[in-house]
């Protein structure tokens, strides 16, 4: 019998040891459906926060715009910076020999041939895989516009943008040491957001990641749906919106760099009363921040620890444009320098990524899905259900920002968002994307 075993025993190791080899040193395990990653006992995570304010020559050649409102050119030149500024944020993970970064940009949208430039760089220059560099977008409409869509940004800014979202992702990586990470969650009231589209709910879930070495916090980044839009179109100067005062309020009570994802905030706006002057839009902006803080606070003193191990998959999402607004501004040469899009024969195409991370196993993982552009609440609240696990997270204008993402179920032919969305098809790409990840 003990002979018997041991053969077995010998089998099985042998069995392994090749499967191992043959896969190129993946491990597959039937319980994620993906490449399982890492051994070690603990993450490594670092940190690091990089200004994207322009140079006062760069505003002075009024060539600077922000994005998210009007049409291409009607608001006029960016004419300075706030005082909370605009950052480029970067908190880098490693578990096992598996790293990732979440890069998290104050700016309305980016186009992905931006994108694909700091993907690149940073990758070039840390080792990590372009697809595990995690960027996503605020939103904020105070933010410059690296789409092209609104008057975009000078050459020499541009460069800047790119070479510091670089630079934010390498010192993170440089700076990794020893770390846990705990995550939480709650429930924001519903008074404090409301829904565009009449729907009268919205996802309103507050996640939290926090990450700690020994007692010191490094970082926190906090993922919640809301168009960072209390400052309106009349503000002509750079900044995070309402954001940045959540940042602040983190960092104040816990230490370390304060991060913001939004998530299905598509047809999501904060409750607030937009009928004042600009002098009163940045407190109305600030007094919103601290109290989306409270609920940050809340999630974090529910965290659990995460236990350590990376989970990453992708998939390649390939989406067709029908509105002709789209297909108008890249005859006009709008997106030449910001983004790429497809053409074959009559009919163009947007090819864009999905990604399915995982951070830690069991009850305590957090599930994490990029959204590559803004979900309207019914997508996200649909995805969220496809999700398993206690801890979720909707990443959203992440990997990319590709307008307005509606199901087909809900399309109208009257609706805002539908004028700001690639087609009645997107949405459901991106859902049926996210089921074939699960």
């Amino acid at each position: 019998m003990v002979k018997k075993f041991s053969r077995f025993k010998s089998l099985f190791t042998y069995i392994m040891v090749m499967t191992t080899l043959l896969l190129g040193g993946v491990v597959y395990s039937p319980s994620y459906g993906f490449a399982q990653a890492g051994t070690s006992a603990d993450f490594s995570a670092g940190v690091a926060k990089v200004s994207l304010s322009p140079t006062q020559s760069q505003l002075a050649g009024k060539k600077l715009y922000m994005g998210g409102y009007g049409g291409y050119m009607s608001r006029g030149p960016a004419e300075g910076v706030s005082n909370d500024g605009i950052y480029a944020r970067a908190l880098a993970v490693k578990s096992g020999q598996d790293s990732l970064v979440f890069l998290t940009i104050d700016t309305t949208v980016i186009g992905n041939v931006i994108l694909d430039a700091i993907r690149q760089g940073a990758s070039s220059q840390t080792g990590i895989p372009e697809d595990h560099i995690v960027i996503s977008a605020t939103h904020t409409h105070a933010g410059p516009d690296l789409n092209g869509l609104w008057g975009g940004v000078p050459a020499d800014y541009k460069q800047l943008f790119i070479e510091n979202s670089i630079k934010a992702v390498v010192k993170a990586t440089n700076q990794m040491k020893h770390a846990t990470i705990r995550t939480g969650s709650t429930t924001v009231p519903q008074e404090l957001v409301k829904n565009r589209r009449g729907l009268g709910y919205t996802d309103h879930a507050l996640g939290i990641l926090q990450v700690q070495s020994g007692n010191k916090t490094l970082a926190t980044l906090v993922n919640f749906a809301a168009h960072p839009v209390v400052l309106r179109d009349d503000n002509k100067l750079l900044s995070s919106d309402f954001v940045g005062s959540l940042e602040k309020e983190i960092e104040s009570q816990y230490g370390g760099t304060a991060m913001f994802v939004n998530g299905a905030q598509g047809d999501v706006e904060p409750n607030v009363n937009w009928k004042v002057p600009v002098s009163e839009q940045y407190t109305l902006a600030k007094d919103y921040g601290q109290s989306l803080s409270k609920y940050v606070f809340e999630a974090i003193e529910k965290s659990k620890t995460v236990p350590p191990g990376i989970a990453f998959q992708t998939q390649n999402a390939t989406f067709p444009v029908e509105n002709p607004s789209f297909i108008f501004a890249k005859n006009m040469g709008l997106f030449n320098g910001y983004a790429a899009m497809r053409q074959e024969g009559l009919q163009y195409f947007f090819d864009s990524k999905i990604s399915r991370i995982t951070l830690g196993k069991g009850r305590n993982a957090v599930e994490m899905v990029t959204l590559p552009g803004e979900a309207v609440t019914n997508l996200g609240l649909n995805i969220r259900d496809l999700m398993p696990g206690n801890h979720k997270m909707l990443l959203g204008l992440t990997h990319d920002t590709l307008g307005y993402l509606i199901p087909e179920s809900e399309w109208s032919t009257t609706g805002y968002e539908e004028t700001v969305s690639l087609g009645r098809e997107a949405g459901d790409i991106v859902r049926r994307t996210i089921e074939g990840l699960y």
